[in-house]
């Protein structure tokens, strides 16, 4: 096993959240469900994370630590990787990218950062596997009013609250 893929068990009070997080909003009932399995199971994935002054900063697993919170834990399994920022947030942003429930909103801003490190929109297709005009269409809605975009959020938690309360 390489040293950087060695499981280190870390206090969660020493981890930070990953300033690069593309993710806006965490389902609170998929955390509390994460939650109630990392009680039964533990953590059964390290997250990963890289060394920041005195802390720890997230790389890869925030809803892992953020349910491990929730479930009273003290210590969390970590890969600890040595990054730079513009690797911290390519990481960061690629694998929610990749996991598919982030909100349109939520994927365009997660591309415009992408492309404010210095990526162009064919690379970024490229590494997702989609198309790079799927990518032009969805950053042209970061030019919508702020209006339109509060009413998206508004009706997106509508739907999420209609489907748990009928469900």
């Amino acid at each position: 096993m390489e040293e950087k893929d060695k499981i280190v068990y870390v206090s969660v009070d020493d981890i930070i959240p990953n300033r690069f997080q593309p993710r806006l909003a965490f389902d609170e009932k998929e955390l509390n469900s994460l939650s109630d399995s990392i009680k039964k199971y533990g953590i059964i994935q390290p997250i990963v994370l890289r060394k920041t002054g005195e802390k720890y900063e997230i790389i890869a697993g925030e809803r892992r630590y953020k349910a491990s919170l929730l479930a009273g834990l003290n210590k969390i399994p970590a890969i600890i990787n040595q990054t730079d920022d513009n690797t911290s947030a390519e990481i960061a942003l690629l694998e929610n990218l990749q996991r598919k429930n982030l909100t349109v909103i939520e994927e365009s801003q997660s591309y415009k950062k992408l492309l404010d490190r210095g990526f162009t929109q064919d690379e970024i297709a490229s590494k997702l596997g989609i198309s790079q005009s799927s990518i032009a269409n969805k950053l042209r809605l970061l030019n919508l009013q702020k209006k339109c975009k509060k009413h998206y959020y508004i009706t997106r938690y509508l739907n999420v609250m209609q489907e748990v309360y009928y469900h």
